[in-house]
Protein backbone atom coordinates (compact mmCIF):
# COMPACT_ATOMS: atom_id res chain seq x y z
CA UNK A 1 0.00 0.00 0.00
CA UNK A 2 1.01 3.86 -0.35
CA UNK A 3 2.06 5.97 2.12
CA UNK A 4 -0.01 8.11 0.75
CA UNK A 5 -3.75 7.53 1.25
CA UNK A 6 -5.59 7.72 -2.66
CA UNK A 7 -7.99 11.19 -2.94
CA UNK A 8 -10.30 12.54 -5.61
CA UNK A 9 -7.97 12.57 -7.92
CA UNK A 10 -5.83 8.81 -7.72
CA UNK A 11 -8.64 6.06 -7.46
CA UNK A 12 -7.65 2.81 -6.27
CA UNK A 13 -10.94 0.53 -6.19
CA UNK A 14 -9.38 -2.95 -5.70
CA UNK A 15 -5.46 -2.17 -3.55
CA UNK A 16 -3.09 -4.49 -3.85
CA UNK A 17 -0.88 -4.39 -1.12
CA UNK A 18 2.16 -6.81 -2.65
CA UNK A 19 1.42 -5.25 -6.18
CA UNK A 20 4.88 -4.73 -7.80
CA UNK A 21 3.05 -2.11 -9.97
CA UNK A 22 0.83 0.67 -9.99
CA UNK A 23 -0.65 1.30 -13.32
CA UNK A 24 -2.01 4.81 -13.34
CA UNK A 25 -4.96 4.93 -16.16
CA UNK A 26 -6.15 8.41 -18.32
CA UNK A 27 -9.53 8.70 -19.76
CA UNK A 28 -11.04 8.87 -23.01
CA UNK A 29 -12.96 12.54 -23.66
CA UNK A 30 -16.11 12.33 -21.71
CA UNK A 31 -15.32 9.41 -19.65
CA UNK A 32 -13.85 8.99 -15.87
CA UNK A 33 -12.30 6.75 -13.93
CA UNK A 34 -15.12 4.13 -14.01
CA UNK A 35 -13.85 3.31 -17.38
CA UNK A 36 -10.72 1.43 -15.84
CA UNK A 37 -12.73 -0.20 -12.62
CA UNK A 38 -13.19 -3.57 -14.65
CA UNK A 39 -9.47 -3.95 -15.10
CA UNK A 40 -8.86 -3.88 -11.36
CA UNK A 41 -10.24 -7.87 -11.63
CA UNK A 42 -9.13 -8.36 -15.15
CA UNK A 43 -5.41 -7.81 -14.94
CA UNK A 44 -3.04 -10.05 -12.36
CA UNK A 45 -3.07 -8.72 -8.39
CA UNK A 46 0.83 -7.69 -9.54
CA UNK A 47 -0.55 -5.11 -10.70
CA UNK A 48 -2.11 -2.17 -8.95
CA UNK A 49 -4.75 -0.20 -11.26
CA UNK A 50 -5.39 3.26 -10.08
CA UNK A 51 -7.89 5.07 -12.64
CA UNK A 52 -7.38 8.97 -12.51
CA UNK A 53 -10.92 10.67 -11.91
CA UNK A 54 -10.91 14.20 -13.99
CA UNK A 55 -12.66 16.95 -12.18
CA UNK A 56 -16.31 17.73 -14.14
CA UNK A 57 -17.49 14.11 -14.37
CA UNK A 58 -18.73 10.81 -12.20
CA UNK A 59 -18.42 11.91 -8.75
CA UNK A 60 -16.15 15.23 -9.34
CA UNK A 61 -19.32 16.44 -11.72
CA UNK A 62 -20.07 19.82 -9.46
CA UNK A 63 -16.08 20.40 -10.41
CA UNK A 64 -15.23 22.81 -12.38
CA UNK A 65 -13.14 21.10 -15.81
CA UNK A 66 -9.64 22.26 -16.80
CA UNK A 67 -10.04 22.73 -20.17
CA UNK A 68 -5.81 23.27 -20.64
CA UNK A 69 -3.58 19.99 -21.44
CA UNK A 70 -0.79 21.41 -19.73
CA UNK A 71 -2.71 22.73 -16.60
CA UNK A 72 -4.32 19.25 -16.59
CA UNK A 73 -1.45 17.80 -16.78
CA UNK A 74 0.46 19.65 -14.18
CA UNK A 75 -2.46 18.91 -11.83
CA UNK A 76 -2.65 15.44 -12.08
CA UNK A 77 1.36 15.18 -11.78
CA UNK A 78 1.07 16.94 -8.17
CA UNK A 79 -1.65 14.50 -7.34
CA UNK A 80 0.23 11.51 -8.40
CA UNK A 81 3.71 12.19 -6.59
CA UNK A 82 3.05 10.81 -3.21
CA UNK A 83 1.68 7.14 -4.94
CA UNK A 84 5.61 7.21 -7.00
CA UNK A 85 6.76 4.70 -4.14
CA UNK A 86 6.82 1.73 -6.25
CA UNK A 87 7.52 0.95 -10.01
CA UNK A 88 5.04 2.58 -12.20
CA UNK A 89 3.33 3.12 -15.49
CA UNK A 90 0.78 5.26 -17.19
CA UNK A 91 -2.09 4.20 -19.73
CA UNK A 92 -3.90 6.61 -21.79
CA UNK A 93 -6.43 6.43 -24.61
CA UNK A 94 -7.61 9.27 -27.06
CA UNK A 95 -7.80 12.66 -24.91
CA UNK A 96 -5.76 10.30 -22.05
CA UNK A 97 -2.94 9.56 -24.29
CA UNK A 98 -1.73 12.87 -24.76
CA UNK A 99 -2.31 13.44 -20.78
CA UNK A 100 -0.39 10.64 -20.05
CA UNK A 101 2.40 11.93 -22.19
CA UNK A 102 2.33 15.41 -20.62
CA UNK A 103 2.25 14.41 -17.26
CA UNK A 104 5.09 12.27 -17.62
CA UNK A 105 6.71 15.09 -19.30
CA UNK A 106 5.78 17.06 -16.50
CA UNK A 107 7.16 14.46 -13.54
CA UNK A 108 10.43 14.57 -15.70
CA UNK A 109 10.33 18.56 -15.29
CA UNK A 110 9.74 17.98 -11.05
CA UNK A 111 12.56 15.07 -11.37
CA UNK A 112 10.30 12.93 -9.69
CA UNK A 113 10.56 8.94 -10.61
CA UNK A 114 10.02 8.19 -14.04
CA UNK A 115 7.16 5.38 -15.48
CA UNK A 116 8.73 2.24 -16.06
CA UNK A 117 6.37 2.05 -19.62
CA UNK A 118 4.47 4.88 -20.89
CA UNK A 119 0.73 3.26 -23.11
CA UNK A 120 -0.04 5.69 -25.36
CA UNK A 121 -3.65 4.72 -27.50
CA UNK A 122 -5.75 6.03 -29.87
CA UNK A 123 -4.40 9.54 -29.93
CA UNK A 124 -1.78 11.08 -32.58
CA UNK A 125 1.76 12.03 -31.79
CA UNK A 126 1.20 15.06 -30.50
CA UNK A 127 3.07 17.80 -33.00
CA UNK A 128 0.66 16.06 -36.18
CA UNK A 129 -2.40 18.06 -37.07
CA UNK A 130 -5.37 16.61 -36.17
CA UNK A 131 -7.27 14.85 -39.62
CA UNK A 132 -10.54 17.01 -37.76
CA UNK A 133 -8.63 19.95 -38.78
CA UNK A 134 -7.68 20.69 -42.71
CA UNK A 135 -4.28 18.73 -43.60
CA UNK A 136 -1.83 21.67 -44.66
CA UNK A 137 0.60 21.63 -47.18
CA UNK A 138 2.46 23.89 -45.20
CA UNK A 139 2.46 21.31 -42.22
CA UNK A 140 3.41 18.79 -44.57
CA UNK A 141 6.72 20.25 -45.80
CA UNK A 142 7.53 21.36 -41.50
CA UNK A 143 7.49 17.58 -41.17
CA UNK A 144 9.31 16.60 -44.20
CA UNK A 145 12.28 19.31 -43.10
CA UNK A 146 12.16 17.96 -39.26
CA UNK A 147 12.53 14.65 -41.07
CA UNK A 148 15.64 16.08 -43.01
CA UNK A 149 14.25 14.66 -45.96
CA UNK A 150 14.57 16.51 -49.38
CA UNK A 151 12.38 19.73 -49.62
CA UNK A 152 9.78 20.74 -52.30
CA UNK A 153 10.98 22.74 -54.96
CA UNK A 154 7.83 25.09 -55.09
CA UNK A 155 4.78 24.57 -52.38
CA UNK A 156 1.42 25.77 -53.87
CA UNK A 157 -0.90 26.90 -50.98
CA UNK A 158 -4.66 27.56 -52.10
CA UNK A 159 -7.90 29.04 -50.62
CA UNK A 160 -6.63 28.43 -46.50
CA UNK A 161 -5.56 31.24 -44.32
CA UNK A 162 -2.18 31.37 -43.21
CA UNK A 163 -1.26 29.69 -40.36
CA UNK A 164 -0.46 31.91 -37.51
CA UNK A 165 -4.34 33.71 -38.20
CA UNK A 166 -7.23 32.28 -36.56
CA UNK A 167 -9.79 29.40 -38.34
CA UNK A 168 -13.33 30.98 -39.02
CA UNK A 169 -14.76 27.74 -39.02
CA UNK A 170 -15.92 26.52 -35.90
CA UNK A 171 -13.77 23.90 -34.02
CA UNK A 172 -15.52 20.50 -33.04
CA UNK A 173 -15.63 22.16 -28.89
CA UNK A 174 -17.44 25.04 -30.99
CA UNK A 175 -19.75 23.36 -32.64
CA UNK A 176 -23.64 23.24 -32.10
CA UNK A 177 -25.25 20.74 -30.14
CA UNK A 178 -27.01 18.72 -33.08
CA UNK A 179 -23.38 18.86 -35.10
CA UNK A 180 -21.53 18.19 -31.95
CA UNK A 181 -23.49 14.90 -31.10
CA UNK A 182 -23.30 13.82 -35.03
CA UNK A 183 -19.73 14.24 -34.79
CA UNK A 184 -19.50 12.11 -31.80
CA UNK A 185 -21.28 9.46 -33.17
CA UNK A 186 -18.65 9.13 -35.97
CA UNK A 187 -15.97 8.09 -33.02
CA UNK A 188 -18.31 5.43 -31.85
CA UNK A 189 -17.49 6.01 -28.43
CA UNK A 190 -20.85 5.89 -27.27
CA UNK A 191 -24.33 3.04 -28.72
CA UNK A 192 -26.13 4.99 -30.90
CA UNK A 193 -29.10 5.01 -28.53
CA UNK A 194 -27.41 7.01 -25.69
CA UNK A 195 -26.31 9.31 -27.55
CA UNK A 196 -30.19 9.60 -28.90
CA UNK A 197 -31.20 10.22 -25.25
CA UNK A 198 -31.71 13.70 -24.38
CA UNK A 199 -31.58 12.94 -20.52
CA UNK A 200 -27.98 11.84 -21.39
CA UNK A 201 -26.71 14.31 -23.56
CA UNK A 202 -27.98 16.74 -21.17
CA UNK A 203 -25.20 15.11 -18.81
CA UNK A 204 -22.65 14.49 -20.71
CA UNK A 205 -22.56 17.35 -23.26
CA UNK A 206 -21.18 19.81 -20.81
CA UNK A 207 -18.26 17.25 -19.96
CA UNK A 208 -17.43 16.56 -23.80
CA UNK A 209 -17.31 20.38 -24.75
CA UNK A 210 -14.61 20.38 -22.41
CA UNK A 211 -12.67 17.50 -22.78
CA UNK A 212 -12.90 18.27 -26.65
CA UNK A 213 -11.91 22.18 -26.03
CA UNK A 214 -8.53 20.80 -24.21
CA UNK A 215 -7.83 18.26 -26.84
CA UNK A 216 -9.04 20.97 -29.70
CA UNK A 217 -6.68 23.95 -28.18
CA UNK A 218 -3.51 21.80 -27.30
CA UNK A 219 -0.89 23.29 -28.61
CA UNK A 220 2.48 21.07 -28.56
CA UNK A 221 5.85 22.72 -27.13
CA UNK A 222 8.72 21.20 -28.54
CA UNK A 223 11.44 21.49 -25.52
CA UNK A 224 12.42 18.87 -23.59
CA UNK A 225 9.99 16.33 -25.37
CA UNK A 226 11.41 13.17 -25.57
CA UNK A 227 10.98 10.57 -22.94
CA UNK A 228 13.39 8.46 -20.88
CA UNK A 229 11.01 5.92 -21.16
CA UNK A 230 9.48 3.22 -23.39
CA UNK A 231 6.35 3.99 -25.37
CA UNK A 232 3.87 1.33 -25.92
CA UNK A 233 1.91 2.52 -28.96
CA UNK A 234 -1.61 1.07 -29.52
CA UNK A 235 -3.47 1.72 -32.80
CA UNK A 236 -6.65 0.45 -34.14
CA UNK A 237 -6.81 -0.30 -37.50
CA UNK A 238 -9.83 1.33 -38.78
CA UNK A 239 -9.50 4.20 -36.54
CA UNK A 240 -9.91 6.81 -38.89
CA UNK A 241 -8.53 9.53 -36.45
CA UNK A 242 -5.59 8.20 -35.01
CA UNK A 243 -4.37 5.18 -37.35
CA UNK A 244 -1.64 3.39 -37.10
CA UNK A 245 0.39 5.80 -39.48
CA UNK A 246 -0.49 8.90 -37.16
CA UNK A 247 0.75 6.49 -34.13
CA UNK A 248 3.90 4.98 -35.29
CA UNK A 249 5.10 8.65 -34.45
CA UNK A 250 5.38 8.07 -31.17
CA UNK A 251 8.18 6.44 -31.48
CA UNK A 252 9.91 9.71 -31.69
CA UNK A 253 9.19 10.84 -28.45
CA UNK A 254 11.20 7.96 -26.23
CA UNK A 255 15.22 7.03 -25.77
CA UNK A 256 14.46 3.94 -24.73
CA UNK A 257 12.52 2.44 -27.29
CA UNK A 258 9.04 1.82 -28.57
CA UNK A 259 6.73 -0.33 -29.98
CA UNK A 260 3.65 -0.44 -31.86
CA UNK A 261 0.76 -2.95 -31.47
CA UNK A 262 -2.30 -2.44 -34.03
CA UNK A 263 -5.51 -3.91 -32.79
CA UNK A 264 -8.07 -4.71 -35.51
CA UNK A 265 -11.52 -2.06 -34.46
CA UNK A 266 -12.22 1.58 -34.82
CA UNK A 267 -11.30 4.33 -32.36
CA UNK A 268 -12.89 2.79 -29.55
CA UNK A 269 -10.77 -0.82 -29.72
CA UNK A 270 -10.25 -0.33 -25.92
CA UNK A 271 -14.04 -1.27 -26.01
CA UNK A 272 -14.45 -3.64 -28.49
CA UNK A 273 -11.05 -5.70 -27.81
CA UNK A 274 -10.66 -5.02 -24.15
CA UNK A 275 -9.29 -8.87 -23.52
CA UNK A 276 -6.52 -8.32 -26.14
CA UNK A 277 -5.35 -4.96 -24.72
CA UNK A 278 -5.20 -6.15 -21.42
CA UNK A 279 -3.46 -9.18 -22.05
CA UNK A 280 -0.61 -6.62 -24.05
CA UNK A 281 -0.53 -4.36 -21.06
CA UNK A 282 0.22 -7.98 -18.69
CA UNK A 283 2.79 -9.01 -21.14
CA UNK A 284 4.52 -5.81 -22.11
CA UNK A 285 4.73 -5.02 -17.98
CA UNK A 286 6.08 -8.64 -17.12
CA UNK A 287 8.45 -8.00 -19.65
CA UNK A 288 10.41 -5.13 -17.96
CA UNK A 289 13.71 -5.91 -15.96
CA UNK A 290 13.24 -3.32 -14.23
CA UNK A 291 10.04 -4.56 -12.12
CA UNK A 292 10.74 -7.55 -10.00
CA UNK A 293 8.35 -10.70 -10.60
Amino acid sequence: MSTGIFNNWVTCPRPQPDAKIRLFCLPFAGGGASLYRPWTTQLAPTIEVCPIQLPGRENRYSEKPITDAHQMAQAIAAQMLPFLDRPYAIFGHSMGALLAYEVSRELARLKAKAPEILFVSAHRAPHLPRKRALLRAYEVSRELARLKAKAPEILFVSAHRAPHLPRKRALLHALPNVQFIESLKQYGGFPEEILNNQEFIDFVLPTMRSDMTLCDLYAFKNEDSQLHTPIEIFAGAGDPEAGPDEMKAWADYSQSGSNLKVFEGGHFFLRSHAKEVLDHISRSINSLSSVPN
